[in-house]
């Protein structure tokens, strides 16, 4: 089950950035897997102590500034707007989403019990889709409103301007 959910997130990020999405995520794994040697290296040095030389002494390196890196645009082409509408509709019979729609300036999304289900980054990446799929890249202030389908009470908000996935 969890591999599946890990697939369907990795396609979600595809549907939604297409391929500098996928360079973004790939690179992010990459990230995470030396991060996580770097950890076991120290945890091994910290188990297994050695004595060692003192470093030598390095020239202090100049501080250099990050480079500035867009914001990934979203293709919105008849292509991918199929694939992430694909993609919602089978969501929706697997009993994530129910009924979504939009005015333009905001979107309601109605979330069924398997949404609940969910652990929080795939609820984001989902979200994420339905949010590439109604929002026309104009509007920054653009959000989704998430209904629950047996209340219908609002139980959280998306937004990429507000930071992602708000629950309450």
């Amino acid at each position: 089950m969890k591999k599946i959910l890990i697939v369907l997130g990795i396609v979600a990020a595809v549907i939604v950035f297409g391929c500098v999405g996928t360079s973004v995520l790939v690179s992010a794994l990459g990230k995470a897997r030396e991060k996580a040697r770097a950890s076991r290296a120290a945890e091994t040095v910290a188990q297994n102590p050695t004595p060692t030389a003192a470093p030598a002494p390095q020239a202090e390196l100049p501080k250099v500034d990050a480079p500035k890196t867009a914001a990934p645009q979203i293709d919105k082409s008849e292509e991918k707007q199929a694939e992430r509408e694909k993609f919602i509709q089978t969501l929706s019979a697997s009993g994530i989403f129910g009924d979504s729609r939009s005015n333009g300036r905001a979107a309601r999304v109605v979330v069924k019990p398997g949404f609940y289900d969910l652990d929080f980054k795939t609820k984001e990446k989902y979200l994420s889709v339905v949010y590439a799929y109604y929002w026309d890249g104009k509007d920054e202030s653009f959000f989704m409103r998430l209904l629950d389908s047996r209340t219908n009470k609002e139980v959280g908000q998306y937004s990429k301007s507000a930071g992602g996935l708000e629950l309450e």
